[in-house]
């Protein structure tokens, strides 16, 4: 965990984030006087000022993790003269918030052990198998078919579709340690085909439960709320768009009538209550009549979903290119902001040339303000396009050699900062996807000094998509993502943690089943608090378009 270096008499302790910013700060100690400082570095090895904490040759640096979770490192101090250790939690200025005595023992030794933000994780883990027949959309981080709430009961709840063409709900307990029995929402769900009604697992809902009504909607609050679509079929019935409210509060036994919204062309349901209480249902609707150029609109509730406005246009696309374009967003924890990445689905030459999906861009929705900003802060007009967003990432356009790049998380640290992930495919160009030459890498992207920066995590397993990554629920320097084994299967989830500016591998999810197969598409419940339910599919069978037959089971692992 520490780095240590002599320089005359000083020592420097450790290396950690004490200000949010992404870049290590270090804590340096005189040796003969205890005189403990901190700098608060900069990209360029610059420091932005000495800040002396204490002067005391008595007292030495046990530790530093981030004790209180708010995203600050936190100094852990020990007495050499009685043993007493004492805990201080720093705010992101340098300065104390507070402390904590803990314990005095002069026959304590304080072991220390690489941690996730001061929790010390078991290095290998198990799942459980939640759902014998399930499975999750390709990216399922951009749908949220789980919601954790903590209410008369403790439950994360989430939805799934099964190989029997129905949509099903249930839930995990969190005070009992199991899970609860599901309920089926949709039957007769999928893809119609020739007649032929296909499981599609694009149909995974989106699932959350009211938190923020006011006024005359309160009595709705504790209510869950299930939004399904059918991908995209063009005959009418079979591409519905559709949303479903439970009758009581924390309770999935019984339903209020279906309200449809569509009928037709609709994919990708995402739901999102704000922080005044309206309630934005996104899905991918056809933009125009042409091959490839489908992108997102939004319905929006002010009555917790009792009715829902015509389709708005969250974000154009340019009638002339063969464009397609893909979302997932997350909010902050009061709901004040909606952070967006997008994803590009474009022919980089008129059809039918070649199709690949391409960068990374991002935006945010400020509700009290009610406009668009970038990163930096500079407002964006409407409609929304994609040339008006931040470019996180671009992929290599190199002919022959271009690099395929899939959005697959988005997640908001405690500063309000956004983190992203994404899946990069090397040097595809237009080799088909089951080349098992083609490499497909995590990438890790964030705001430093002003910019956007990309970091590689690991490589990762692929099967007919290439297989997605997620961030922790509450640690955002934490990434789940499956490895290939030596026969290229992403058999177990493993975690990595960012640790400066590499990454390691830290935590193994172990896989239970003996057959070979991907631990794929995980993410996090919407809404984690105090410990973490990540869910994820093993898939042992996938044929693929047009999404006839695939053998999936849903699997879960509680990180505390």
């Amino acid at each position: 965990m520490f780095l240590f270096f002599e320089a005359a008499s000083l020592l420097q302790a450790s290396q950690n984030d004490f200000n949010g910013d992404h870049i290590p700060d270090i804590l340096w100690r005189n040796a003969v006087t205890g005189q403990v400082n901190l700098w608060l570095m900069k990209a360029d090895g610059d420091h932005a000022g000495d800040k002396p904490l204490r002067k005391n040759p008595d007292w030495t640096i046990a530790g530093t993790h981030d004790f209180n979770r708010d995203g600050i490192a936190d100094i852990l101090w020990r007495s050499t003269d009685t043993g007493q250790v004492v805990l201080w939690f720093m705010k992101n200025d340098g300065t104390r918030l507070g402390y904590k005595r803990l314990r005095t023992d002069l026959d304590l030794a304080i072991i220390s052990q690489y941690s996730v933000y001061g929790l010390k994780l078991p290095h290998e883990m198990k799942s459980v198998k939640l759902v014998e027949d399930g499975i999750f959309t390709m990216s399922p981080s951009g749908s949220y078919p789980a919601y954790r709430y903590k209410g008369t009961f403790d439950r994360t709840y989430f939805g799934y579709y099964s190989s029997n063409h129905c949509i099903s709900l249930a839930y995990w307990n969190h005070s009992q340690n199991q899970p609860g029995n599901p309920v089926i929402l949709w039957e007769d769900w999928g893809w119609n085909s020739g007649g032929t009604l296909l499981g599609d697992d694009h149909a995974n809902p989106s699932v959350i439960v009211l938190e923020k009504q006011v006024g005359g909607h309160i009595e709705h609050n504790g209510k869950l709320l299930v939004a399904a679509a059918e991908h995209g079929s063009d005959k009418t019935g079979k591409g519905r768009l559709e949303v479903r409210r439970s009758k009581l509060p924390e309770s999935i036994d019984s339903w209020e009538n279906t309200i449809s919204l569509r009928s037709t062309k609709a994919t990708y349901p995402r739901l999102m209550e704000l922080a005044d209480g309206r309630i934005w249902l996104l899905c991918r609707l056809q933009r125009f009549v042409a091959n490839a150029t489908n992108t997102f609109y939004f319905w929006e509730s002010i009555d917790a979903g009792t009715t829902w406005s015509e389709p708005k246009l969250l974000v154009d696309i340019n009638p002339g290119t063969h464009e397609s374009i893909y979302v997932t967003v997350n909010k902050n924890a009061a709901g004040s902001k909606l952070h967006f990445t997008f994803n590009s689905y474009i022919y980089d030459n008129p059809s039918p040339g070649l199709r690949r999906y391409k960068n990374i861009y991002y935006i945010c929705y400020d509700v009290p303000l009610d406009q668009w900003e970038k990163s930096d802060g500079q407002i964006v007009s409407q409609p929304l396009t994609l040339d008006k967003l931040d470019v996180v990432y671009q992929s290599d356009d190199t002919p022959g050699l271009e690099d395929w790049t899939y959005l697959s998380d988005i997640k908001v640290d405690a500063r309000g900062n956004p983190v992203l992930v994404s899946i990069n495919s090397q040097d595809r160009g237009s080799r088909d996807r089951f080349d098992p030459n083609i490499k497909d890498f995590v990438l890790y992207h964030f705001r430093q000094d002003g910019e956007w920066r990309t970091e590689t995590v690991c490589e990762t397993a692929r099967f007919f998509y290439p297989n997605m990554a997620t961030l922790h629920g509450k640690y955002l320097n934490m990434v789940f993502a499956s490895p290939p084994d030596e026969n290229g299967y992403g058999k177990d989830l493993v975690g990595f943690v960012r640790k400066g500016d590499t990454w390691e591998q830290y935590m193994i999810i172990k896989s239970p089943e003996t057959v070979d197969g991907h631990s794929a598409r995980p993410f996090y419940a919407l809404n984690s608090q105090d410990e973490s339910l990540i869910f994820w599919n093993f898939i042992t069978y996938y044929e693929g378009s047009p999404y006839v037959n695939w053998t999936s089971s849903i699997f879960g692992c509680l990180i505390k």
